[in-house]
């Protein structure tokens, strides 16, 4: 990568970095452009190379982030001894809880879009296919087939972030900790009807 390639990364991650922050704490309508580049120390014509508004780089942050925590959770599981197909899904499932009740702040963030990590037609291929490249060793792992593997997997990735959500941030209609096994049972039950015979 040339110099003034590095350089442009350097801004767009400044960019983000910067939004990030302010999105978090102060929220996103409170938040404005000039905020944004005040605070990364960039000129603010630089922000409209990257991004055509505030939601443009809302909606990249969420892409990011969501696909950061499904990559993790699947390493997580890649690290672990082999176990049933139904098992790994709820390990998955498990360590996104855990990583959005360690993140309060992100989970909010990311609200109940989750699953833009891996359907949002913005995201680049390289963000996508890394984790679905990840699901796809776990699919392997377990010997089975499935019909509709994307649409399988969507439906976990949107039952595990508003359970998340609703749990977590609302604290209704009943804390995590009790909600965790009914989840995984649902989420049981919806891996059987995508398996193939």
């Amino acid at each position: 990568m040339g110099k003034k390639e590095d350089n442009k990364k350097k801004k767009r991650e400044a960019l983000l970095t910067s939004a990030y922050l302010l999105f978090t704490e102060k929220g996103i309508q409170r938040t404005t452009i000039s905020d944004i580049v005040k605070h990364a120390s960039i000129a603010k014509g630089t922000f409209y190379l990257y991004f055509k508004d505030k939601y443009e780089i809302r909606d990249k942050l969420i892409a990011i982030r969501g696909a950061r925590i499904i990559e993790k959770s699947c390493l997580a599981l890649l690290d672990e001894e082999e176990m049933s197909f139904e098992d790994a899904i709820i390990f998955l499932a498990d360590r996104v809880i855990d990583l959005f009740e360690q993140n309060k702040a992100s989970l909010s963030f990311i609200s109940k879009n989750l699953s833009v990590a891996l359907f949002n037609r913005s995201n680049t291929e390289e963000e996508k296919n890394r984790c679905v490249e990840l699901f796809n060793k776990i699919i392997e792992r377990s010997g089975k087939t499935f019909r509709d593997e994307n649409i399988m997997f969507y439906m976990v990735i949107e039952l595990v972030n508003s359970t998340c959500y609703d749990c977590i941030i609302n604290k209704a209609p009943v804390s995590m900790e009790m909600m965790r096994p009914e989840l995984y049972k649902a989420i049981k039950s919806l891996l059987v009807q995508f398996e193939s015979e």
